[in-house]
């Protein structure tokens, strides 16, 4: 177990002068007001806020927070660095959809997120929605979603943070924030590594005791650090006074050594994973009438590099590289009575290719596609002068997916072309009564189904046979 003996956080704030103007040359700039919203007064989902007041200056991690929240559990394979999935309400990992400024963090083949190569350095609240599925959020979740917010500094300035631990750890990030005449810009960059080189006890897989005579040893574990860094670029300004564009672009690097029990040193079994999520939108803002439109990219590619067979029994290599690319149109009108009624159409294109190394001979399985069409319709309605709230939404999802072989050989020669086509309906209804100001009714009720991912309908190379068979 990892001990952090010494944690140093240091704050730098740097504000940019306002310059001096005469009376008759004063500019006008975009005065933003904005407070964190209120979403248990708001939805009828069970919904909780953590606030960065709760886990600022500490050295905690995002695992670690998530996993305070009642009815959610995370699940690290190992220690510090190790891949964290969580569980909602006793749910599987891939049934929890989880987001980061409103970016899905799943790759195409079906992979859950890794909550701990989320830095939490920049991130201002976590938004944990429990067993309903918010529209906004796509809609074909089953269990649950996580919302981390990174953005809503205000003002400009710069913060920089370090901390120090036992067992080679350790981390540090740096921001820039600007905040001037309607633009904001915002640069970040955060980094980790440890070499989780502590000792640990080898019973050699059998009974005997710790004796001189017997197997029993204490070893270091050799080959288990991990580096893990994330670069973050924002920028977003106005135009004709109503509208807001914003751009992100998100790239983070992952590397570990895999530590093996098993394993006679030397041991050089190496994981390593590296991912480009850039994000455009355009909406319209202050008006009752709102389109949104954005467009989302990411790539995602994962590989094992395993040369004296420490994990596979002989040597191997093997990368995997997902794609995901949607556009989605959103219209959102409100008035002051609290009616609410959305209409939102996302269209989109994933892919999936293996690449594998094995016994020397080297093996590309041929590319997974799929193409996506969903269209949500939602409404909220206030009776009982919006004491009594009625929420409602209906969400069709198309999937059309194609592989060129569902044969699972080492050397893939048999080639065919195999397409499968999806289609599920998903829709819930809730209500929320304020009975008095310290007493609320909620009740919800949905049907959600989840399509098949990659993996599960075509397989993979590495570890997985799938079936073109499965329903949503």
């Amino acid at each position: 177990m990892l001990f952090s003996f010494f944690a140093f956080i240091c704050a730098i704030s740097a504000f940019v002068a306002v310059p001096c103007f005469s009376s008759d040359t004063i500019p006008e700039y975009e005065i933003v007001v904005t407070a964190p919203r209120d979403l248990e007064a708001s939805t009828s989902a069970t919904v909780s806020v953590i606030r960065k007041e709760e886990f600022a200056g500490t050295a905690i991690t995002l695992p670690e927070i998530i996993n305070r929240e009642a009815g959610v559990r995370v699940r690290r394979m190992g220690g510090l660095g190790e891949y964290s999935s969580v569980s909602i309400r006793g749910s599987a990992s891939d049934q929890i959809k989880i987001y980061v400024d409103g970016v899905l963090q799943s790759s195409a083949d079906g992979q859950s997120a890794d909550l701990s190569k989320i830095p939490l350095a920049n991130v201002e609240r976590i938004e944990v929605y429990k067993g309903t599925i918010p529209p906004e959020f796509q809609g074909n979740g089953t269990a649950g979603v996580i919302q981390i917010i990174t953005t809503g500094k205000i003002g400009s300035g710069a913060t920089a943070a370090a901390t120090v631990g036992s067992f080679g750890t350790y981390k540090g990030s740096a921001a820039m924030f600007l905040d001037r005449g309607g633009r904001r810009a915002e640069l970040a960059v955060s980094y980790e590594h440890s070499d989780n080189d502590y000792l640990w006890l080898d019973n050699k897989g059998t009974t005997l005791g710790r004796n001189a005579t017997r197997d029993d040893t204490v070893r270091i574990m050799e080959n288990n650090d991990f580096t893990f860094w994330k670069i973050n670029a924002m920028e977003s300004f106005l135009f004709f006074d109503e509208w807001r564009i914003q751009g992100e672009d998100a790239l983070s690097g992952y590397d570990k050594g895999h530590f093996y029990t098993l394993a006679l040193p030397p041991n050089r079994a190496r994981l390593s994973a590296w991912q480009n999520q850039a994000h455009l939108q355009c909406r319209r803002t202050a008006h009752a009438l709102r389109p949104e439109l954005s467009i989302d990219y990411t790539y995602h590619c994962n590989s094992v590099d395993d040369p004296n067979g420490a994990l596979y029994y002989v040597p191997r290599y093997f990368s995997e590289i997902s794609q995901t690319l949607f556009g989605t149109g959103r219209l959102l009108w409100t008035q002051e009575k609290g009616v609410a009624l959305a209409a939102q159409v996302m269209g989109g294109w994933e892919s999936f290719l293996e690449r594998s190394d094995s016994i020397a001979t080297e093996v590309e399985r041929p590319q997974a596609e799929r193409k996506s069409l969903l269209a949500t319709l939602s409404g909220k309605l206030p009776f009982l002068n919006q004491k009594l709230n009625l929420e409602m939404d209906y969400t069709l999802d198309q999937r059309f997916d194609r592989a060129d072989s569902l044969e699972y050989n080492l050397s893939w020669r048999n080639l065919k072309q195999e397409t499968v086509y999806h289609r599920s309906h998903n829709g819930s209804a809730g209500l929320r009564y304020e009975v008095t100001s310290q007493i609320t009714l909620r009740t919800h009720a949905g049907y959600y189904t989840r399509i098949p991912n990659f993996s599960e309908l075509f397989g993979n190379h590495a570890h997985q046979i799938g079936n073109p068979s499965l329903k949503p």
